[in-house]
């Protein structure tokens, strides 16, 4: 093709994928208050989902109402 590689390129992991169903429902607001409003992105009129971010280390999840992480 044409394209020319490194012999021994870095290689990084930068996203890793999980999902899990926890089989019942979540109340998100009570969830988003016990984990601390400063690291949370919740907005149910916009979005039904919510997302908890850490800074150190750095990773965030995704949480449903549906109860799927």
């Amino acid at each position: 093709m044409g394209t020319q590689i490194v012999d021994k390129p870095e290689i990084k992991v930068q996203n890793i994928v999980a999902s899990a169903d926890l089989g019942r429902g979540l109340n998100l607001n009570a969830v988003a208050i016990g984990l601390g409003l400063e690291n949370i992105e919740y907005e149910p009129e916009q979005f039904p989902g919510l997302v908890y971010r850490m800074s150190s280390p750095k990773w965030s999840y995704y949480c449903s109402a549906l109860a799927n992480l």
